[in-house]
């Protein structure tokens, strides 16, 4: 049995429904329970490592309105649950053609998902942690945008430094980026609190 690991970044919404349980994990096929009126913004991660970095999640600011889910690599997909239609969907996985395939999948559920940290700039800004992954020959994956399309057609015929796994991405920079999307997801309608 597949079960997701959630965390409320708005301490009010686990206070009011969990009792101020701020982390838990269900099955997979009850994610689509949940109903939080008040949750409007959720930040979806591909890798476990980075979802449970103490780190990086100390540091987010507390947002209203807003959860995090560990989707775990291709199971990521799992997480576009018909309840996070109309919500603020941002998404972080590995810079390489398999993040960019989970991402199109998402995004053919979910068509409003953005992508966070899954760009040309971070690519080349951490260049030196890159690694190598297997050439990808499958075919080019929809529901891109037409920058991380230039960016998974740059990387997938490559088999050297043709990855940037997420937890690679330094701690002070993932933190900046992702406080700064889910202000730009939440700006009309979820402040800090």
């Amino acid at each position: 049995m597949l079960f997701r690991s959630l965390r409320f970044l708005d301490s009010s919404l686990s206070e009011h429904y969990l009792r101020g349980i701020g982390d838990l994990a269900l099955p997979a096929n009850e994610l689509g329970r949940i109903a939080f009126p008040e949750l409007r913004n959720v930040l979806i991660l591909e890798n476990k490592t980075s979802f449970a970095s103490t780190e990086l999640f100390l540091s987010l600011p507390e947002w209203k309105g807003s959860l995090a889910i560990f989707g775990s690599g291709y199971a990521a997909t799992l997480a576009a649950q018909p309840w996070l239609q109309g919500l603020n969907l941002l998404y972080w996985g590995d810079i390489d053609s398999h993040g960019f395939r989970i991402l199109a999948a998402m995004r053919a559920r979910l068509p409003g998902l953005r992508s966070v940290m899954m760009d040309r700039d971070t690519f080349h800004r951490f260049e030196r942690f890159r690694s190598n992954a297997p050439r990808d020959t499958n075919p080019l994956p929809t529901e891109l945008t037409r920058e991380e399309e230039a960016l998974f057609l740059e990387l997938a015929p490559r088999s050297s430094a043709n990855r940037l796994e997420q937890e690679r991405i330094p701690q002070g920079y993932a933190s900046d980026r992702l406080r700064e999307s889910l202000a730009r997801a939440g700006a009309h309608d979820a402040l800090p609190i």
